[in-house]
């Protein structure tokens, strides 16, 4: 492969004002030449300036009339020209290396994407730091290059939709994504990429900061549609669907199923102790974020977030599977 390869950079939005402007900021800073690089925004039909803040940059727009990631990908493919497909989200910011560190380690024929460390922006915000813990243990539990911090470069199952890079020979035989996924495209895209024997590449020097979800309301939507894209792809592969998955899937009815024999059974001291255990879980996850973040706030947040992620996962997951999309 040329030593400056074409890299098209293809970023799905809809309704982005807020956080566009950061992201393309930190694209016109690379230290990656140019005019070896495009912007496309594939817009989902934004209804705020988001189309003037991406032409204001010099970045080509094409429409996404069904709104949602994986036909904004699409979209954003066929216009595209580059070597390298890179794709990533409006709520990202990018080391200034980010593209000119990915290009050695694609000459390395057998590797068709890579990412590297998907950091949680830190704004200050007790909040999203609790959020960014929460990926932080999603990514542990799996083989993926979902994750804040890790110096060495291994071999992956899954690497992130806001901060990926492929070759786009490998991106050929998989394109176009299933456009009836909710969510997790990228999922089903590196599942399709090492079924045709290609690999996936964490590497430490591919990084940028991605700005997560901001309220609980958010966040909750986030993991409603994250279960539900997750289960639609889990249906194509069950390999997909991972113990941590299916358990955080089942966790509220369990929790509700118990609440009723409880209640029925009229066993006021099992009542009693069980009433005391959700303080207490609740106590014990305080005190591993604090350990984890070493901050108070974020520790007093994130049994809140834990109870959000479980509740909006296990709707999401019940949701997808008694009455599919």
């Amino acid at each position: 492969m040329d030593t400056t390869p074409f890299i098209s950079i293809i970023i799905p939005v809809r309704n982005g004002e807020r956080l566009l402007a950061n992201c393309l900021e930190s694209l016109k800073l690379q230290s990656y030449p140019h005019d070896r690089f495009e912007i496309i925004i594939s817009d989902g039909m934004s209804s705020d300036d988001t189309i003037k803040i991406a032409e204001k940059y010099g970045a080509k727009v094409v429409r996404n009339p069904k709104l949602t990631v994986g036909p904004g990908r699409n979209e954003g493919y066929k216009l595209s020209r580059g070597d390298l497909i890179a794709f990533s989200d409006d709520d990202c910011v990018m080391d200034k290396d980010w593209l000119l560190n990915s290009v050695k380690y694609f000459k390395d024929e057998r590797v068709g994407g890579l990412s590297g460390p998907t950091i949680t922006q830190n704004d200050g915000s007790p909040l999203g730091e609790a959020i960014g813990l929460i990926y932080d243990l999603a990514a542990s539990s799996g083989k993926s290059a979902h994750r804040s911090e890790n110096n060495k470069v291994s071999e992956v199952a899954d690497i992130p939709g806001c901060n990926a890079i492929y070759r786009r020979t490998v991106i050929e035989e998989v394109f176009p994504i299933d456009e009836t996924l909710i969510t997790a495209e990228d999922v089903e895209m590196n599942r399709l990429i090492r079924l045709e024997g290609h690999k996936l590449l964490y590497v430490p020097d591919v990084k940028l900061w991605h700005n997560r979800r901001q309220n609980l309301m958010g966040f909750y939507k986030q993991m409603y549609r994250f279960a539900i894209g997750r289960l639609q792809v889990g249906r194509k592969d069950l390999k997909m669907l991972t113990p941590t998955h299916i358990l955080a899937g089942i966790t509220l009815p369990v929790i509700i199923l118990l609440l009723l024999a409880l209640y029925f059974s009229n066993n006021i001291r099992t009542i009693y102790y069980f009433s005391w255990g959700i303080p207490f879980l609740a106590i014990i996850a305080a005190v591993f974020a604090f350990f984890k973040t070493g901050a108070i706030k974020p520790a007093i947040v994130f049994p809140f977030v834990v109870i959000t992620f479980i509740v909006a996962w296990s709707l999401g997951f019940m949701r997808e599977l008694f009455f599919p999309i």
